[in-house]
């Protein structure tokens, strides 16, 4: 009986120091991650608007603080793997400077616990950075730079070619020129001063000339029109989405203008890639944690300043192999999957052969 009451004392003090452990290592991580964040994103700010002031003094154009604040969103999802990484590594340097993964190896808690717990707070961070990517920062660009007309727009398909010198949201462009060959069909070129989307993919062309030429390249007829309706399958948001920065797209705009152009039987690689890299981006907050796995093998303390310094080039080595397969993908000297996903692959079966050794 008083065996039994032993066992049962230790069963209840290793569940308990469990949970007290569990609950220590995640308040720590997004302590460190929380105080990290407000720093680094605060630094990068500074610096701007040091940078940006001097400018201004010295041409004597206004400066206004509030545009930085929309530019917090993107800093913060920029350098949110760096601090994630950063902050896994202060968190273990800590506990192996008080002997507290000795403690643990001791009380029959594996450090691979600890190891998954990181992979948790990684997972949670990579959800918050996605919604701040995919939503945030496209609301932030909208009103840092909204504005009611955007520059020239130049698109081009198998079957279209398009060309604008403005173009007004959400359908109109002006001074346009557009030009429609169909496979085996006359092509059909236009010269306006205007067109406007009228839905059901009419488009309305004022002030300006078409020609129709045969499949030869002869010129078949011309003529000169005030107003002109045609219909086109090209949707304006298509046009508009494909000249815009892909950046300040989120993840579903570019999904539904990657369906749009596979309609139109286009496949560009930059839009494909961006499409992953709004997933894959915020992702390295949780596949960059697999570095740390060498790292519970260590039994000595280290400094800081090892951590910072090991941190600092581990995860530049991250970024350039991530920045090179991105480059690769967008283009198009890749397939869009395997050059955005390049870094995650390769971290993922360094992982596994590491685990399986």
């Amino acid at each position: 009986m008083v065996a039994a009451a032993g066992f049962g004392n230790n069963v209840f003090f290793h569940v308990e120091a469990k949970m007290l452990k569990t609950r220590y290592t995640l308040l720590s991580f997004f302590k460190i991650f929380s105080v990290s964040s407000l720093m680094f994103v605060s630094l990068f700010i500074f610096i701007r608007i040091v940078d940006d002031l001097s400018y201004a003094i010295r041409t004597g154009k206004p400066f206004a603080l509030l545009p930085y604040v929309y530019d917090l969103p993107g800093i913060f999802v920029e350098i949110s793997p760096v601090i994630t990484f950063l902050a896994a590594m202060f968190l273990l340097a800590e506990m192996l400077k008080h002997g507290e993964l000795k403690i643990l190896e001791v009380s029959g808690i594996n450090h691979m616990k600890i190891f998954c717990l990181l992979c948790v707070c990684g997972i949670v961070i990579s959800a918050f950075s996605f919604y701040i990517k995919n939503f945030a920062v496209p609301y932030a660009a909208g009103k840092k730079g909204k504005v009611s007309e955007s520059g020239m727009i130049h698109f081009s398909s198998p079957e279209y070619l398009l060309y604008s010198e403005k173009f007004i949201p959400p359908d109109t462009f002006k001074k346009i020129s557009f030009s429609q060959t169909p496979e085996g069909k006359d092509t059909r070129i236009i010269k306006a001063g205007t067109a406007k989307y009228e839905g059901d993919n009419r488009w309305t062309f004022t002030g300006g000339t078409v020609w129709i030429f045969n499949a030869a390249g002869n010129l078949g007829e011309s003529e000169n029109f005030t107003k002109r309706t045609y219909n086109i399958e090209l949707q304006p948001e298509t046009v508009a989405s494909a000249a815009q920065n892909a950046e300040e797209l989120s993840f579903y705009d570019l999904k539904k203008l990657a369906a749009g152009m596979k309609k139109l039987n286009i496949f560009s690689p930059r839009v494909r890639s961006y499409l992953h890299e709004k997933i894959a981006y915020p992702l390295l907050n949780l596949f960059l944690l697999f570095l740390l796995i060498p790292f519970f093998s260590v039994r000595r303390k280290f400094s800081r300043v090892f951590v910072l310094s090991s941190s600092v080039i581990l995860a530049f080595v991250a970024y350039g192999i991530y920045a090179f397969g991105f480059g690769l993908a967008v283009s198009g000297r890749a397939p869009p999957f395997l050059g955005v996903w390049m870094l995650h692959i390769i971290t993922a079966a360094s992982l596994a052969v590491y685990l399986r050794r």
